[in-house]
């Protein structure tokens, strides 16, 4: 199995060349302004150099349709988690498929990521399903007792958790008591996860956020981040850190896709803190004297994971009276 793609003609450039190949082999239309040149991956085929541009096409039209019967038997939309079992996917797509949304195909070689520094926009929309089990999920929690404050609740509501675990069936994403792991080390243990609903509602109303707070998260994912995003509001920010830069590039690429954009990701130990140059201009500029963002007044530090340095290194590093929630 494999994906639209294929080599730049003339003097065209990679996006103008994904819209095309899309056309020509699958009958579907995009404007060259809808498409984004992600990363360039790159790798060896049998000892040759291989470039692969990863182009995501955020908009199109018309109906898929096999326009080059020699070469494919048929084109097929599929699932994102499903992606893991259809069988062999050529590795170039497969690898492509994976910088979109990491973790879809697993079992991958190593390849090259030069992603570029021009993020392309969200990418909306989601099937009236995912809406149904996110009311579903949301309503759970909140009959649990865990969100008892209308921002929390409408974060529930409204953040699309499914994106955040894009290798997960809605059913299975939209779980209110089921983490969802998405990183394991080379013994299998479990690394980082999509925590369960309920317990990140309630670490959020712990924290007692309120419009326009500065948040930093030790641990990565980024759909607890987007929920915070949400609570915060648009004055709000947060930043979250991960000592995995498998799970930094993760949280960057899906908070991309269905985020907010006010989510910073940076790859470091929680110990540490946030460094000064993750914080929003005016604290910069009202700040520029401290090192570190958490001894900004008005901080609230979420530790959603149990790493030994995370939590108890952090909480030091807070003003006094701000809170710090840990989760393991």
């Amino acid at each position: 199995m494999g994906a639209a793609g294929g080599k730049t003609s003339g003097s065209e450039d990679f996006a103008a060349a994904a819209v095309r190949e899309l056309a020509e082999e699958t009958g579907l239309t995009a404007a060259p302004d809808d498409a984004y040149v992600v990363t360039v991956l790159v790798d060896d085929s049998h000892g040759v150099p291989r470039l692969t541009a990863v182009v995501r096409v955020v908009a199109w039209s018309g109906a898929l349709t096999n326009r080059e019967q020699k070469l494919f038997e048929r084109w097929d939309f599929h699932d994102l988690h499903a992606l893991a079992c259809v069988g062999p996917v050529f590795t170039p797509a497969a690898q492509a498929l994976d910088a979109i949304w990491p973790g879809v195909v697993p079992g991958l070689p190593p390849v090259h990521a030069h992603p570029l520094a021009v993020e392309p926009p969200p990418v909306p929309g989601e099937p009236s399903e995912a809406v149904r089990f996110r009311r579903q999920m949301a309503e759970a929690v909140v009959s649990g007792g865990w969100a008892s404050s209308p921002p929390v609740r409408d974060a529930l509501r409204t953040v699309p958790r499914h994106r955040y675990a894009p290798e997960k069936d809605l059913r299975t994403s939209y779980d209110a008591d089921l983490a969802i792991v998405t990183r394991r080390d080379e013994t299998g243990r479990a690394t980082s996860s999509v925590s369960a609903a309920w317990l990140q509602a309630d670490m959020l109303e712990s924290l007692c956020l309120g419009p326009g707070a500065i948040v930093y998260e030790a641990g990565s994912g980024g759909y607890n981040a987007e929920l915070i995003a949400h609570v915060v509001g648009p004055a709000g920010r947060v930043v979250t850190c991960d000592i995995d830069l498998y799970v930094v590039r993760r949280t960057r690429r899906l908070t991309t896709e269905a985020g907010s954009g006010r989510v910073v990701a940076f790859q470091g130990d929680a110990a540490s803190g946030a460094l000064v140059q993750h914080a929003p201009g005016r604290v910069r500029r009202e700040r520029d004297h401290l090192q570190r963002l958490g001894h900004r007044p008005g901080l609230a530090g979420a530790a959603r994971r149990g790493r030994a340095s995370g939590p108890a290194a952090g909480d030091r590093r807070l003003h006094p009276g701000r809170r710090v929630r840990a989760a393991r």
